[in-house]
């Protein structure tokens, strides 16, 4: 299985295995991995993805809006968990002040 982390927009945690739905240039796929949802948060904590739920994680990149859950890009909604509302928030806002920043640099 390879895909381009960019591509990702969110796992979903399946038991053992983690469904992850990602962007191709022909619309949206989804593979079953057989990796826990667990040790991808520990491989992905650095980057831009966030555990919202304990069935997922997200791509904050594919982020659209976030209020009582997440709404990513093609019109997925995704739940957040109470215990991981204020992890998303203060990570969306972090993601959001970078590339306002990163954004800035280039003009």
């Amino acid at each position: 299985f390879s895909v381009a982390a960019e591509n990702i927009l969110y796992f979903k945690g399946e038991g053992g295995y983690t469904k992850v739905v990602y962007m191709t240039m022909n619309g949206l796929k989804e593979d079953l991995i057989c990796k826990r949802l667990g040790s991808l948060e520990e491989e992905f904590e650095s980057s831009n993805y966030i555990r919202t739920h304990k069935s997922y994680i997200v791509n904050v990149a594919a982020v659209v809006s976030i209020g009582k859950e997440i709404n990513l890009k093609e019109n997925i909604s995704i739940p957040i968990g109470r215990a991981y509302k204020n992890g998303v928030n203060r990570k969306y806002t972090e993601f959001a002040k970078e590339f306002v920043y990163s954004r800035s640099l280039m003009q």
